[in-house]
């Protein structure tokens, strides 16, 4: 689907775009995919979540892959409600659906680690929404 979208992109921009977000990755948390596991049974918010994260960073492989071949620009990041918002996606408080910051970067540390390129992860945020790149960025935050 990234790559797609990506290919897409590029086709209609007429240059690989410089920047890709993935957006608001949590809707995958109130997913029936996200939800339910395979056999129809509900997973345990720690299973929902670990599979969150699995997902996110399999998309930062990819994005850090598309980096690398020239696909896209230097950076890739989310655009997310995170822990700490006071909305969800879905409009209602942010008790549940809220990703962390901290483990988003975790996992785009691996992916970046994972990749050919040696560029430390760092994030920058502001105000409800977060922005993470693991390409070299200033680290700081904003409100």
């Amino acid at each position: 689907f990234i790559r797609r979208s990506v290919d897409a992109s590029a086709e209609r921009l007429g240059t690989p775009p410089d920047v890709v977000l993935l957006h608001s990755p949590e809707f995958f948390l109130t997913s029936r995919e996200g939800v339910f596991k395979e056999g129809g049974s509900k997973r345990s918010r720690e299973e929902l979540f670990d599979a969150f994260y699995d997902r996110v960073e399999k998309a930062f492989v990819c994005l850090e892959d598309l980096i690398t071949s020239g696909m896209v620009g230097r950076y890739y990041g989310v655009s997310s409600s995170l822990q700490g918002c006071d909305y969800s996606v879905t409009g209602r408080p942010n008790l549940f659906e809220g990703p962390s910051l901290r483990r988003l970067l975790s996992r785009a540390e691996k992916a970046a680690a994972a990749s050919s390129s040696s560029a430390p992860a760092s994030f920058s945020s502001s105000s409800s929404h977060g922005q993470l790149s693991p390409r070299p960025m200033r680290l700081g935050a904003s409100t």
